[in-house]
């Protein structure tokens, strides 16, 4: 479980770098994320499917990368990527 959440904070990290990375153009996020958004899509599909135990369940770095896959799947979505990601989902 901790190894989970320490891989979901890296994920986080990861997500929040590229988000907020100087290229206005987003093409970081499209190089990573895009394409057939698959890699966020994973990451969502973890997080929705993990129940952390009564030790770890209000530990933040998965309601924070839960926030990350949210922020770049808007982007992405904005750029055009939407129908990719609803069939990644």
């Amino acid at each position: 479980e901790l190894d989970l959440l320490s891989q979901l904070e890296a994920a986080r990290d990861l997500m929040m770098l590229v988000l907020q990375s100087e290229s206005r153009d987003r093409r970081i996020l499209q190089r990573v994320f895009g394409g057939n958004c698959v890699r966020v899509s994973r990451v969502r599909a973890v997080l929705e499917a993990v129940i952390f135990s009564d030790m770890n369940c209000r530990d933040q770095r998965a309601s924070t990368c839960s926030s990350a896959c949210e922020s770049v799947e808007q982007v992405l979505a904005d750029l055009g990527l939407g129908f990719a990601l609803r069939l990644a989902l």
